[in-house]
């Protein structure tokens, strides 16, 4: 069988998949900069909203599709059965593509109803255009996942690369000359969606036809399998939908409902920055890289040990970014934010640093929910997420009294309760997910030491010195109390040379 997931391919897509996603995160970010400096809070906040309800859309209308795609796709591809796997891709992209715009415009005829109860009447013109550009977003999204899924990094990554600088020079430009209003963001999301939508299209069908084993295998896996991939689909939906009360997209739709604009442009900025920084973290890049490579070894082997291990680095690794970003943000972020956002988001720093806390928790339940998709427990997920979806409740009564504090102090406890469930369930059908406490332990003494003797030093030298100091005494603190074993650091090491380092081998696997 051929190796589609052995090191030496997974270095060389590694390569491109890190190069693409750091010329992404740049161009990201200084859209999201331009967008903060363009727009008037309001109509930033109308902007957060739009997004949202695209996004809450596209989970009620997946019917468990995107699960099964990322789920089978590394399955197939790892056992050459090329027939069946271009099949399946085919079939469900198709299906995505008209069920998802068949509750776009479903959308688009509650549309008045929704500006109402969600206050964006003034520009409800808009938001057919705007579920245009959010239906191809979501398409191409789709398609981008299943090409990392095949280890088609050079052509994804960089195709989302290009189209985000050309989205960031199109918005560049509209704001040097004074155009950069909502239709002018609405009508540059339309074309760049679009184009990537068109190239991704044509790089998926490009590399097909160069696929030596497109014609190998046998559809009688759709038969065969008939039954596994129903259950896993529907219980992929339910996870869906389970969720849809919990995340970025839930937390927009119900503080429009309850702040007034200029608090939900706060919280949508705040919102928007803790996001990017979601989707670029090294969590994220190293789940979405390596996910394929777990159902793959899994598939393989029936081993468990291997995603324990990795799984354990990369909350670490995540952990230990995060605590750097929350300190230069303590110190350094007020300021900065002010200069870069004209002076409007400046005091939401403290917000982004405690959202940024949250994700750091949220990164670890994430660890459990890819452990349970590839054991095939989503049902375990579905009560999880209800959890999660729940949490919401403990925001609503809290609004008057502290805002959009609310929000994150019931995604903190929800996270909580969450991670609490799964490991309990897990441990006891004998398959306990274990935790480097005392690692972890490690991580969390040097942010806090480092934080306060930084406070400490800012009180009587200045804010300068302090922010200086915290982040001096906490690379300091990483160095003498080690939060990685010496393997993992060698292991990252290698990364960062862009070099995978080959793992053990585990029980079963040949050589």
């Amino acid at each position: 069988m051929t190796r589609h997931y052995d090191a030496s391919k997974v270095r060389r897509s590694l390569a491109h998949f890190l190069t693409g996603k750091a010329f992404t995160a740049v161009s990201t970010l200084l859209v999201l900069l331009l967008l903060a400096r363009a727009l008037p809070k309001a109509d930033y906040a109308i902007l957060i909203v739009f997004e949202a309800l695209i996004a809450l859309t596209g989970m009620v209308a997946s019917f468990g599709i995107n699960q099964t795609l990322l789920r089978y796709v590394p399955e197939l591809r790892a056992t050459n059965n090329g027939l069946a796997l271009y099949r399946l891709i085919r079939n469900a992209l198709f299906s995505r593509a008209w069920v998802f715009g068949l509750a776009v415009i479903g959308l688009a005829g509650m549309g008045a109803w929704l500006a109402g109860w969600l206050g964006f009447s003034d520009r409800i013109d808009l938001f057919p255009w705007f579920l245009l550009a959010g239906w191809m977003g979501l398409m191409w999204f789709l398609l981008a996942q299943v090409m990392e899924s095949l280890m088609w990094q050079k052509t994804s990554q960089y195709t989302i690369a290009v189209t985000a600088a050309l989205r960031l020079l199109l918005l560049g430009v509209s704001y040097a000359r004074g155009e950069a209003d909502l239709v002018r963001v609405v009508m540059i999301e339309i074309v760049c969606h679009g184009i990537t939508l068109a190239l991704l299209l044509l790089g998926m069908w490009h590399n097909q036809r160069q696929d030596p084993f497109r014609h190998a295998g046998s559809l009688a896996w759709f038969k065969k399998n008939r039954t596994r991939i129903s259950r896993y689909a529907l219980s992929g939906y339910g996870f869906s939908l389970s969720t849809l009360l919990y995340g970025s997209q839930p937390n927009r739709a119900i503080s429009a409902r309850f702040l007034p604009p200029p608090a939900m442009g706060d919280y949508g900025f705040a919102d928007s920055l803790a996001n990017l920084f979601r989707r670029f973290l090294p969590s994220a890049l190293l789940i979405g890289f390596i996910r394929p490579l777990y159902f793959a070894r899994y598939a393989e082997t029936g081993q468990l040990n291997y995603l324990e291990r990795m799984a354990n680095l990369i909350f670490r690794v995540n952990l230990i970014f995060l605590s750097g970003v929350v300190l230069a943000l303590l110190f350094f972020g007020g300021p900065a934010l002010d200069v870069l956002t004209a002076g409007k988001y400046g005091g939401t720093v403290y917000l982004v640093a405690a959202m940024l806390g949250v994700l750091a928790l949220e990164s670890l339940q994430i660890q459990h929910v890819l452990l349970c998709q590839t054991l095939e427990r989503n049902g375990l997920l579905i009560y999880s997420n209800l959890i999660l979806s729940g949490s919401l409740l403990v925001a609503l009564p809290l609004f008057p009294a502290i805002g959009a504090w609310a929000i994150v102090l019931a995604n903190l406890v929800g996270n909580l309760l969450a991670i609490a469930f799964i490991r309990i369930r897990l441990a006891s059908t004998g398959q306990a997910f274990g935790l480097d406490s005392l690692l972890i332990l490690r991580a969390l003494l040097s942010i806090g030491l480092a934080a306060g003797l930084g406070y400490q030093i800012q009180h009587a030298s200045g804010l300068m010195a302090g922010g200086v100091a915290a982040i001096a005494v906490w690379l300091l603190l990483i160095g003498l109390l080690r939060p990685f074993s010496v393997e993992e650091i060698n292991q990252l090491l290698g990364l960062l040379r862009r070099r995978l380092v080959q793992t053990p081998q585990l029980e079963g696997e040949k050589s």
